[in-house]
């Protein structure tokens, strides 16, 4: 049995550890929509003035299963402002929350992989001018 832990912290405010600059490392003066490609940031997925602490591991077992986990905190746009449209953080004025995955994965076959896996998030967040609702869902794929 092998395993890979993963302790990961991300702070995109820029210049966070002297004096912080909001709405600043994902806007652009010339690419209105700043760095983002179609209403996307480029870069971190938790866009500008985020951060994020998250600790990961995976097991593989000696059969080819493997078992997957992760406790994440979220603090999205943290300064609670927003840059005008078209750019502007894709998570509106901001939020937090914190969330669980987890994931089992079998080969059924040489070619075939099942994975089953457990999501939950403590609290909504807006992405995208779209509420996503807290709580949580379970998932089965396929993979060829």
């Amino acid at each position: 049995m092998q395993h890979r832990f993963v302790l990961e912290l991300s702070d995109t405010t820029s210049e966070s550890y002297s004096d912080e600059r909001p709405n600043y490392a994902y806007e652009h003066g010339i690419y209105r929509s700043g760095y983002r490609y179609k209403g996307r940031p480029i870069g971190a997925s938790v866009d500008n003035d985020s951060r994020l602490l998250t600790f990961a591991a995976d097991h593989y077992l000696s059969s080819g299963q493997q078992f997957s986990w992760s406790l994440s905190k979220i603090d999205l746009n943290t300064d609670g402002t927003n840059a005008a449209a078209p750019g502007g953080s894709v998570f509106g004025v901001g939020g937090r929350t914190k969330m669980v995955n987890m994931e089992y994965s079998l080969p059924i076959s040489h070619h075939w992989q099942a994975s089953f896996g457990l999501h939950f998030a403590s609290d909504s967040i807006v992405f995208n001018n779209e509420v996503l609702d807290s709580g949580g869902s379970l998932t089965l794929d396929f993979r060829y």
